[in-house]
């Protein structure tokens, strides 16, 4: 299309140029005939001047007819030219569209083509996966009746094993409640015989012993002991007498300003502990060892640092063990 326009454009610039042309020569012709021939004086000039006019025009018109034919030439060639481009291009725009048709014919065909392909593709994964999912199926199928018939067989062993287990447990409690008999009866001789000793001893040393029912005198005599000596604490077994001695002891504390605040009981169980895992401690006098055990459970307040006294009394590894036991292991 644009050689067309090209050509169009080519061939009215011609056209106008002779157009040009054409038009000065007319007016010139017309100049030569109005003109004025007043310096002519004979006729025959004037003939001459006439007969040159007439050559003149019709060598103008002559050449008009050659520039009218060379342009009618110029426009038929052109217009052939432009003809012939035209066609050029027309055969070129139906070979493109046609080349374009084909090349979507073969897309349609390559797409259609993947397209089957893509479903035959999926139709086999479908179905391999249908086999691949039965065959998974049936494997847990087979895998979940192994797996009970295993639990079942686990079950009926457990419920074994725990029968023995249940059957050694009653064995093992019924040799321990043997053994806590004999241990309890063994006790109770052990009592039995540190009750006479003690009534022996308690009976050589004050003519009586301190059961329910001893008068005050006696009892006032053992206190007498114990402020020089506690050795006669383990040697008393009823309670009665050893949470009055703590009671009285931690009167006397009061009475010098010195505050005792957990229960007699307490101290009785604490000290009986004592005796047991350390009854050298007990030849001191009985203030001194309710002090200890005061000081030691920080019970004991004299308006003094207790974890000074504390320290004073069980040293630095032991005040440390103390320490974390009363503050519950932390």
């Amino acid at each position: 299309m644009n050689h067309i326009l090209k050509s169009k454009n080519t061939f009215f610039s011609h056209t106008i140029t002779l157009s040009h042309v054409y038009i000065v020569t007319v007016i010139f012709v017309f100049c030569l005939l109005i003109l004025p021939q007043a310096s002519e004086a004979s006729g025959v000039v004037a003939r001459q001047r006439q007969q040159q006019q007439q050559q003149m025009i019709q060598a103008a018109m002559q050449q008009q007819a050659v520039q009218q034919a060379t342009q009618q030439y110029i426009q038929q060639r052109m217009m052939v030219q432009a003809a012939q481009q035209q066609a050029v291009m027309q055969a070129a725009y139906q070979k493109a569209v046609i080349e374009k048709t084909i090349q979507a014919q073969m897309a349609h065909q390559i797409q259609e083509r993947y397209r089957l392909q893509g479903q035959m593709q999926t139709q086999m994964m479908v179905q391999q996966i249908k086999r691949e999912t039965a065959v998974a199926m049936a494997t847990a199928l087979q895998q979940k009746m192994i797996a009970e018939k295993m639990m079942a067989m686990a079950y009926e062993q457990q419920a074994y094993q725990i029968a023995v287990q249940k059957k050694m447990l009653a064995e093992q409690a019924y040799q321990q409640a043997v053994y806590k008999k004999i241990a309890v009866e063994k006790a109770y001789q052990e009592i039995a015989v540190k009750k006479v000793v003690r009534d022996k001893m308690l009976k050589d040393r004050y003519g009586s012993t301190t059961e329910q029912g001893s008068s005050d005198a006696e009892i006032t005599d053992l206190w007498a002991d114990l402020e020089a000596s506690s050795q006669v604490w383990p040697l008393m077994i009823d309670t009665e007498p050893k949470v009055l001695t703590v009671q009285r002891q931690i009167d006397l504390y009061k009475q010098d300003g010195v505050t005792i605040k957990k229960d007699p009981m307490f101290y009785v169980q604490t000290l009986d502990s004592m005796a047991e895992q350390n009854p050298d401690m007990f030849k001191a006098p009985f203030k001194e060892l309710l002090k200890i055990a005061a000081v030691i459970e920080y019970d004991f307040d004299n308006g003094q640092n207790k974890d000074a006294m504390a320290k004073a009394v069980l040293g630095e590894k032991g005040f440390q063990q103390n320490k974390q036991r009363v503050n519950g292991g932390k």
